[in-house]
């Protein structure tokens, strides 16, 4: 994708950290606003100096918004001195209730239950995902230049891909550029290197392993796919399910547009 590199943001601890502005939505050279809003892995290994040269004074971030499940959360603590870490906790993927000794995970069934997963979270997690677009969405945050926000999970994959789409498209982002984005994951994460070391109760092999740690193109067009054929669009299930009116909309593209 031309300009990916922009979109990268280099912070010793994480591997996935970008930048969701810059994109061109719709309208010609009418454009996502950079440095405002930021995507991520977890910043759980950022050193806290890091923390302090980069996230505060240099990215200006006020808040992060969690989506890291409870148990992740405990695993992976963090806490920055000047910014808001906002818990939306959740669950891992349907992976995780698989965790007991003996199970062996076939490429097939990977792939299922990452697809079950989106989808149940798209049911289920409605609240999490309203919480960050109404933030976003805001007067206050709008009138206000100096707040900027990080969103993430534990990979700044699956969940974090998901908000990002939700962002963008209510942005007007074309939904090919979108899924670009989300593919951008495999450029930069940097998975763990051991088979288990995440899934540590769970047989699998290499294949398996990447399949976890990777996103697929395939994951989020069905996702998107599925929100329309069960809610009418996005931006339905951005009104009625996550209580997004038409002015959060209208006070969300004034901000993040221009």
């Amino acid at each position: 994708m031309r300009g990916f590199v922009k979109r990268a943001v280099n912070v010793a601890g994480t591997s996935n950290m970008r930048d969701i502005g810059g994109y061109t939505k719709t309208v010609p050279f009418v454009r996502v606003r950079q440095g405002l809003v930021f995507r991520s892995d977890s910043p759980h290994n950022v050193p806290p100096d890091v923390a302090q040269s980069v996230l505060v004074e240099q990215l200006h971030l006020t808040h992060t918004f969690d989506l890291s499940s409870p148990r992740e959360v405990t695993q992976k603590p963090y806490s920055f001195p000047g910014i808001d870490h906002v818990l939306l906790p959740i669950g891992g993927s349907l992976v995780t209730k698989l965790w007991h000794p003996g199970v062996h995970l076939t490429p097939a069934l990977a792939r299922d239950l990452l697809h079950r997963t989106y989808r149940r979270r798209i049911d289920e997690c409605c609240d999490q995902f309203a919480q960050v677009l109404r933030f976003l969405a805001s007067r206050a945050f709008a009138a206000d230049g100096s707040q900027f926000i990080l969103f993430h999970c534990t990979a700044g994959k699956d969940r974090t891909g998901f908000m990002a789409a939700l962002i963008l498209h209510l942005l007007m982002v074309p939904r090919g550029t979108i899924l670009e984005d989300y593919m951008l994951t495999n450029r930069f994460f940097q998975p763990p290197t051991e088979p288990n070391a995440y899934f540590d109760a769970i047989s699998m092999d290499r294949e398996v392993h990447d399949i976890l740690w990777h996103v697929d193109e395939t994951y989020l067009a069905a996702a998107l796919d599925y929100v329309e054929e069960r809610y009418g669009s996005v931006d339905a299930y951005a009104k009625n399910q996550l209580g997004l009116e038409a002015a959060a909309v209208e006070c969300l593209r004034e901000r993040l547009l221009e």
